[in-house]
């Protein structure tokens, strides 16, 4: 086994390679007057320049880089946290999104879910954002379907991807104040051509969001936007 250490500054893409995270943190400094969230779906858009960027995530089942990768961009003002996310699609292939209603099954359809919990929370207790392509939404809050959250998000499918932007104010995670630290997973789901589930950090065998206390760190305020995934190679994933 051995350790690999990956390191961004500013809007470095970092990529993450097949692995268990032993830790993962990213520092989100607070950015002002962002633009509405329907010109954020432009990935081109110079705002996202605030961003920390993450390139590549981990199929789920063993641990390997996935087929079709995806990159997550994330930045905070001190109302709410950012994120879009990037996903490659085989060329012609169109994201099956056949989920129209509010909190149905889009985790059947390929769908993008991002993952929140407080860093004192146990684990199992934690916010879920979850869009198919058609920007259907399911959230809940320790898996809870029937709560329902104040928050923004837009979708875009593009040829070669598709992907979604979600805007999450801290009021929807029970707070009066941005945090100073806060846990995050993304996971995506994409069923054609194959099937196959990847996630940001594989931080639980058995659930993407198992084990929250080990994803993604963001730590909120914390000077420019910089971060460090501290990796761990096995044979297995």
């Amino acid at each position: 086994m051995r350790i690999l250490f990956l390191t961004i500054l500013f809007a470095t893409l970092l990529c993450v390679h097949p692995c268990w995270a032993a830790s993962a943190w990213a520092n989100l400094s607070f950015v002002q007057n962002p633009p509405a969230i329907e010109q954020l779906v432009d990935s081109g858009n110079a705002f996202w320049n605030n961003a920390v960027q993450v390139f590549g995530m981990c199929e789920f089942n063993h641990g390997l880089a996935p087929a079709r990768n995806a990159e997550t961009r994330i930045f905070a003002t001190r109302e709410a946290l950012y994120l879009q996310v990037c996903a490659e699609q085989a060329a012609g292939v169109v994201p099956l999104s056949q989920e129209m209603k509010r909190d149905g099954k889009v985790y059947f359809d390929d769908c993008i879910e991002v993952a929140l919990a407080l860093p004192d929370a146990p684990s199992g207790e934690y916010f879920q954002f979850s869009l198919n392509a058609a920007n259907t939404v399911y959230d809940a809050y320790r898996t809870d379907p029937n709560w329902n959250g104040s928050w923004e998000s837009r979708t875009f499918v593009e040829d070669g991807r598709w992907g979604a932007v979600f805007r999450i104010p801290f009021a929807v995670l029970g707070l009066t104040e941005a945090p100073e630290v806060l846990h995050c997973n993304v996971a995506r789901t994409r069923l054609a051509p194959v099937a196959e589930q990847s996630v940001l950090v594989r931080s639980s065998p058995a659930l993407f969001f198992g084990d929250l206390a080990n994803a993604l760190e963001l730590r909120l305020g914390e000077g420019k936007p910089s971060g460090r995934f501290e990796m761990k190679e096995t044979e297995e994933g």
